[in-house]
């Protein structure tokens, strides 16, 4: 790619362009994939030129629904034949939907085997079927056990992708035979804390790691220098990692959705812009070792997601603390639930935390039976007896939810009390609210908050709607 690379529109010297397309369809054929599909933006002469640079299909896709075995195997039969046929012609993307079970492993080994030897660069391997719904951790049907995958069977490939789902990792898979793989995803696959490092080690094009349902991981550790090149690390469901130690100068992107770990330690993180920690358990009293320490870290995030239970943290037993995020622009509240104590959370995180260029605010309202009794806490919304931080530039206000309960419309009003630059008020109604109640009397609670905050007279949008269904009157905008 590197030697064509000049041939931009307006190159004087584009000869490349000018040859014969029999030439230039050879030339993408000895480039990879991404590459050939990035010669596209030269000109309007390459466009979709790749998707033609060989006279045969080279992305494969088998997969079938598990019936019985005597359809297991007669799906094993049909790719064999097809895979004959095909000789050894280029494979680029190979995807897989099956699990062999006890007989055909043997089959789909020798199938991994035939797309190294063409070439493949995208190997998408999903052993998931049979799954049972009763069984949300990926378990298979009783007697059904997940293949092993031995790294020899990889051997010499030229994989830029990698995606695994409910397979086993021979305990001696060391990841050394992926010289140029980018993207790593792994869902119920057996890797541990010494595979998980030996993969970002070995792998120095590695840009993209997703972990999801990797119940053997105790710990994720991440490091590697300034030669590092991973981007991107999403971790979801992984319940038993107790540590996250990350040291990645070039990762832009950090998802979490799991148990939180006991301790985060966080080093050269510079280029981190856009953070979700979601707690998907109960763990209100379990509190990490160093939460503040991860949080005052996040000095370049500029988009930042966090639960109820990540709030909680902040202000769990004896803890209350004012936190500088000096970056975010996009804060993303997604509360799971809302009672007293979660309210209580959100008035002090919004008068400790100090957000000074916050644009836009998300947040994700919980379904209310009821209003939470702040009384018990001897708490008023409109006090000012505590830090009053204004947030100056803050001009986006989206909740989705509001019920238009007391305490919605009272943490709706504490919101419009410090967001002096507002410029737009979106409401997301719940579907089910507008069977039983009338949304006009939302429409005007909300409205007249507008009228009275400080930001009254600024060219304010209030849009309201719902999340689903159809009414005439929906959008609805008032303007001041």
């Amino acid at each position: 790619m590197a030697n064509i690379g000049y041939m931009g529109r307006g190159s004087p010297h584009d000869r490349i362009t000018e040859l014969p397309e029999v030439l230039k369809l050879h030339i993408l054929s000895l480039l990879s994939r991404k590459d050939a599909v990035r010669t596209g933006m030269l000109s309007t002469q390459w466009k979709d030129l790749w998707k033609r640079r060989f006279p045969y299909q080279t992305v494969l896709e088998f997969g079938t629904i598990y019936v019985s075995e005597d359809i297991q195997a007669q799906f094993v039969r049909q790719v064999n034949d097809f895979l004959v046929h095909y000789g050894n012609r280029r494979i680029e993307t190979f995807h897989l939907y099956f699990n062999p079970g006890d007989h055909f492993e043997r089959n789909v080994i020798s199938w991994i085997e035939l797309a190294v030897l063409c070439g493949v660069e995208e190997f998408y391997l999903n052993f998931s079927q049979g799954l049972t719904s009763c069984h949300p951790d990926g378990r298979l049907e009783y007697r059904r056990r997940r293949p092993e995958l031995k790294e020899k069977i990889f051997k010499d490939n030229c994989l830029t992708v990698l995606n695994l789902h409910y397979c086993r990792l021979n305990r001696r898979f060391r990841f050394e035979h992926f010289p140029f793989l980018e993207i790593l995803e792994l869902h119920g696959v057996n890797i541990n804390e010494s595979m998980l490092e030996r993969a970002v080690l070995c792998c120095p094009f590695l840009s993209k790691l997703d972990l999801s349902e990797c119940m053997t991981l105790m710990a994720i550790k991440i490091s590697g220098g300034p030669q590092l090149r991973l981007k991107y690390l999403r971790v979801v469901r992984c319940w038993n990692v107790d540590l996250i130690e990350i040291s990645a100068p070039k990762l832009e992107v950090f998802h979490l959705f799991s148990r939180f770990p006991r301790m985060y330690l966080l080093y050269d993180i510079s280029s981190l812009a856009d953070v979700v920690l979601y707690s998907t358990v109960e763990q209100y009293w379990f509190h990490p070792n160093n939460w503040f320490e991860t949080l005052s870290t996040f000095n370049h995030v500029r988009v930042l997601t966090l639960c109820n239970k990540a709030i909680q943290h902040m202000f769990g037993p004896g803890m209350f603390a004012t936190v500088a995020l000096p970056s975010v622009r996009v804060l993303d509240l997604s509360m799971q639930q809302l009672d007293d104590h979660d309210v209580m959370n959100i008035y002090r995180f919004f008068r400790q935390c100090y957000l000074p260029r916050l644009d836009k605010l998300l947040m994700q309202l919980p379904n209310s039976q009821t209003d939470p009794v702040l009384q018990q806490f001897n708490f008023d919304a409109s006090r000012e007896d505590s830090p009053d931080i204004p947030y100056m530039g803050l001009r986006v206000i989206t909740i989705s939810s509001f019920e238009g309960r007391m305490h919605h419309i009272m943490l709706l009003q504490f919101l419009l009390s410090r967001a002096i630059a507002l410029r737009q008020v979106s409401i997301v109604l719940p579907h089910d609210l507008l069977l039983y109640s009338n949304p006009h009397r939302i429409i005007n609670a909300v409205a007249e908050l507008l009228r009275r905050s400080r930001a009254a007279g600024t060219a304010t949008n209030l849009l309201l709607y719902p999340s689903q269904g159809r009414l005439a009157y929906f959008p609805l905008s008032v303007n001041y």
